[in-house]
């Protein structure tokens, strides 16, 4: 809070009214589920930016009230989030573990003791040797099978040289010694080599024992930042140009198997959605293209009481209407697109009335005429 920045940003702001605004935000958690909507009453949602916050001040709660207390205090506790390292004697587990899950009631803590002088912690796994002293290495669980993303995907160079960069920087950084250093590039050079990557981008022994620092060299502060959908051949092109403009570029893939496979949420109902561009036929076969931040029920609503209640100045497609004597379809109403984001609502809007053949006018955002080739006149009237 001392920074200037929030100091700039804040305002006003007392710490009471930043305790407020956290309050409801944890206290206005809702989702649905088989059309059914529930609210959570204990915890934070899976994937909020402030869970992380919170579930560190919970642990340091309990931390500042339970280890003090301890009849015996371990000699190492390390915690990462929820998951906590702790170096004990073998008589002193039980009397810890039962001590930290009298804290809180609803949360009760697993326990997991070293097997064979060996204790995996997060992506480490931590050993000692019959003289105690503690060496580290990568872990890698039971279940993991060494494919990451194969080279010959279609995802743009720079994610593919991100995972040879990330493994690699594990392999110099997590273990301890000089030959799991050694024996992990050798793993991974296996390893990359069945991913279909060549062997000008795999890792070696030189490059690992090189030194991470005075690597990063001072970028230049880009004017601006994109982030583009992936298509081979025509991404790069576009981000050579914007790069020269001094637009920094990122690539992101157009389509995953996640998206196809997994769908973690219900569908919300055609009226329920916001954030949405969407097309109004009328019965002569003229079409009105709107866009909404509201819901898409609350907006059409007011499209038909301006209809009903003779309102022409509050709807375009309610003028047209009521001057040419005709009816909206309002059980015909379609989605074109949807994105939170207003500016891209405009621009969809604009596009989506550029291609309508016979399009009730209203005023939208100009597209430049770069657009005019790609666009194809066409009536969607059939389609709805």
């Amino acid at each position: 809070m001392e920074d200037d920045r929030w100091k700039e940003t804040a305002g006003a702001l007392s710490p009471m009214d930043v305790c407020d605004m956290l309050s409801t935000c944890l206290s206005s958690t809702y989702f649905v589920f088989n059309e059914v909507y529930y609210k959570q009453v204990y915890g934070t949602a899976m994937g909020s930016p402030v869970s992380a916050a919170i579930a560190n001040m919970v642990m340091e709660d309990l931390e500042e009230r339970t280890i003090p207390a301890l009849l015996v205090q371990p000699r190492v506790w390390f915690r990462y989030v929820d998951d906590t390292f702790v170096i004990c004697h073998s008589d002193e587990v039980g009397i810890i573990h039962e001590a930290i899950n009298k804290t809180f009631s609803s949360i009760n803590f697993t326990i997991e003791e070293e097997k064979n002088g060996a204790l995996p912690f997060l992506d480490t796994l931590v050993a000692r040797d019959p003289k105690g002293a503690l060496k580290v290495t990568v872990y890698r669980k039971p279940t993991h099978t060494d494919r990451y993303l194969d080279f010959k995907s279609c995802h743009p160079m720079e994610h593919k040289r991100s995972v040879v960069h990330t493994l690699s920087k594990r392999a110099r950084d997590l273990p301890s010694t000089f030959e799991d250093k050694m024996s992990e590039v050798d793993h991974l050079q296996n390893v990359l080599r069945a991913n279909g990557y060549p062997d000008s981008l795999l890792p070696n022994r030189k490059t690992i024992r090189a030194s991470p620092h005075n690597r990063l060299r001072p970028r230049e502060q880009p004017k601006g930042w994109c982030v583009l959908p992936f298509v081979p051949g025509v991404s790069q092109r576009v981000g050579r140009i914007l790069k020269s403009a001094g637009v920094r570029v990122s690539f992101t893939p157009v389509f995953t198997l996640r998206q196809a496979l997994l769908r973690v949420k219900d569908k919300l109902p055609r009226k329920d959605r916001s954030g949405v561009v969407y097309v109004v036929p009328c019965g002569c076969g003229a079409e009105y293209v709107g866009e909404t931040g509201r819901t898409l029920g609350q907006r059409i609503t007011e499209h038909q009481k301006a209809f009903e209640c003779n309102y022409p100045s509050r709807s375009a497609i309610a003028k047209h209407g009521l001057k040419e004597g005709h009816t909206p379809l309002w059980d015909r109403v379609d989605i074109l697109g949807s994105t939170p984001n207003r500016n891209r609502r405009r621009v969809l809007e604009a596009w989506h009335t550029e291609e309508t053949v016979t399009s009730i006018t209203q005023e939208v955002v100009d597209l430049p005429v770069a657009f005019d080739p790609l666009l194809c006149k066409r009536s969607r009237h059939s389609v709805l």
